[in-house]
């Protein structure tokens, strides 16, 4: 849901309200940016890692299925197993960005008064962070990094459009 709810929510913006959706896409690419530069700066294994490998650095390591794998094995498929073994960076678990997202679209939603969709949004936000952390793919301190970042990006890009606007 971290990737269908936010896409379908700048789909919504962007035939409802053009300057919302601009203001929400930058926001969410401001958002990566800032998460990119954290994990990237100070990278972190995931549960799962720690749990296979413990505390050494393995270089190259594949992603892994952790607690999704029991998706895939109850419906018989490799939905998963397709998608992170194709990961590019084990080790940028911190911030949790998955649980970046969900915050940007809450806020928007009620930004834009939609009504009771925010409690559909905020249900998928709980959802999304429980899900991050019941899977091993982060801790909570992840999570709350995620939301604090997403927070950080939030405060940082309205204060730049305020600035801006002003000059």
């Amino acid at each position: 849901m971290w990737v269908p709810v936010p896409l379908a929510f700048a789909t919504y913006l962007f035939f409802k309200n053009k300057e919302q959706f601009v203001r929400f896409s930058l926001t969410f690419v401001w958002v990566n940016l800032l998460g990119f530069v954290l994990y990237y700066a100070f990278p972190a294994a995931p549960p799962w890692y720690v749990q296979e490998h413990g505390f050494e650095f393995i270089a190259k390591t594949a992603g892994n299925t952790a607690g999704l794998a029991c998706f895939d094995h109850y419906f018989n498929i490799t939905l998963f197993h397709g998608i992170y073994s194709k990961g590019s960076n084990v080790f940028a678990t911190m911030p949790s960005l998955h649980s970046s997202y969900p915050v940007i679209v809450v806020y928007y939603g009620l930004k834009n008064r939609l009504g009771k969709i925010n409690i559909f949004f905020v249900t998928i936000m709980l959802g999304i962070w429980f899900s991050a952390v019941y899977t091993s793919h982060h801790y909570t301190l992840d999570v709350l990094a995620g939301l604090s970042c997403a927070i950080l990006g939030i405060i940082s890009f309205n204060y730049l459009m305020l600035f801006n606007a002003q000059y």
